[in-house]
């Protein structure tokens, strides 16, 4: 699937309507939140004898497009030691380290190995002192100039941590928007998976230089596996897009199209059982719960993640990342900001009129779970054929 499906009028339920007759299966199997507003919109339109036009699909600029690990990845100090030095450390496990770093596949570590060798030429640094001693006063130059590498490999081991997380392939992969929006039942587990993976990160980056790294691979493909946040994100905007080019015909039926406020007459009660029909079964039923699992979904990583990136001490984030961090990863801000205020407008445009509705019904009281789509998004519903001059 696309990442992006625009949803005509009159295109999409005719071919949805024949694949449930000749499947015999109701629309509650259907999956697809796109096809759930396309539902919406058609219902919308039939009761208020009005086009509701499907959302635009957003420009390509817009898509949530993790940063390229060229644009991402941090250069640290390089140093090198000749052959008489290694020779020298063969004593302790510095030399062994060194010589395994300046090997054919010491040079091409993942970065995850280059974090682990890192933290593990610290650990090892002080130990080989004690082991050689200061009797020589080589041993005492190559000690003195080896401490001085520890301690700007040290004050850099932040660079390291970095190009192993957010630079790294994994967190591309886990950003992939390729398979497309989330489906209406996903569930928000694997996203707290993704939260319990990304805790075990900051425990490492927070922890002492000799902390084992073992299971970084581990976590790496628990990232691969779940590429849940780029859809996330992805679905997100999507669903901003929807709420908002509704609310936009909404608001012109209320408005009589020129953007003053007017008071709307009531239809009559047949239609007006329909128009709660609308709401009930097909926004409150599936859109609904559907915005408020990616509210949820995103909040599960979105913490860990920022307090991963604030606890990895490097001298500045690359550029390209805080541009990316401040649209997407900040759930007070960005899109995150965008989704709450469209599902309030949208809240806010059916709660402006207010008809007689049985008590009860779900299009009496509904809100939103952890409030990811506003307070009430239905109060009331009436209808909004106007007495506006058209």
């Amino acid at each position: 699937m696309k990442p992006w499906r625009a949803v005509g009028n009159g295109l999409l339920m005719p071919v949805l309507t024949a694949v449930m007759l000749l499947g015999g299966c109701s629309a509650e199997l259907f999956g697809d939140p796109e096809a759930d507003f396309g539902d919406y919109r058609q219902r919308l339109a039939r009761v208020f004898d009005t086009a509701f036009p499907a959302a635009p699909p957003p420009p390509e600029v817009l898509s949530p497009r993790y940063p390229q690990r060229r644009d991402l990845q941090l250069q640290a100090s390089e140093f090198s030691l000749g052959i008489l030095d290694i020779f020298a450390l063969d004593a302790c496990t510095v030399g062994q380290l060194v010589a395994q770093r300046n090997s054919a596949l010491g040079k091409v570590m993942s970065a995850s190995a280059v974090w682990r060798y890192e933290q593990a030429f610290l650990a090892s640094v002080d130990d080989c002192v004690q082991t050689l001693g200061e009797d020589a006063a080589e041993a005492t130059a190559l000690m003195t100039a080896l401490t001085e590498v520890r301690d700007i490999k040290r004050r850099e081991l932040g660079i390291a941590q970095w190009n192993a997380t957010f630079a790294s392939a994994e967190f591309q992969s886990m950003f992939s928007t390729g398979d497309g929006l989330l489906q209406r039942n996903f569930r928000v587990a694997p996203s707290q998976q993704l939260s319990r993976v990304l805790e075990r990160l900051l425990a490492y980056v927070e922890g002492e230089p000799t902390a084992a790294l073992e299971d970084l691979e581990t976590i790496n493909a628990t990232l691969v596996a779940n590429p849940y946040p780029g859809r996330v994100l992805l679905s997100t905007q999507a669903m901003t897009a929807e709420l908002e080019s509704i609310s936009d015909t909404l608001e012109a039926l209320m408005t009589g199209g020129d953007g003053k406020p007017c008071r709307p007459a009531m239809l009559d009660e047949e239609t007006s059982k329909i128009v709660v029909n609308v709401l009930e079964q097909v926004y409150v039923k599936r859109i609904q719960p559907y915005l408020a699992e990616l509210q949820k979904a995103g909040h599960a990583w979105i913490g860990p993640l920022a307090r991963l990136a604030d606890a990895i001490s490097i001298e500045e984030q690359p550029a390209v990342f805080k541009a990316f961090a401040e649209k997407y990863l900040d759930p007070k801000a960005g899109i995150w900001a965008d989704f709450q205020a469209a599902s309030r407008r949208h809240a806010s445009l059916w709660t402006q009129v207010r008809p007689p509705v049985r008590p009860g019904s779900a299009a009496a009281s509904v809100t939103e779970p952890d409030s990811a789509a506003g307070s009430d998004v239905v109060a009331a519903v009436s209808g909004l054929a106007s007495d506006c001059s058209r």
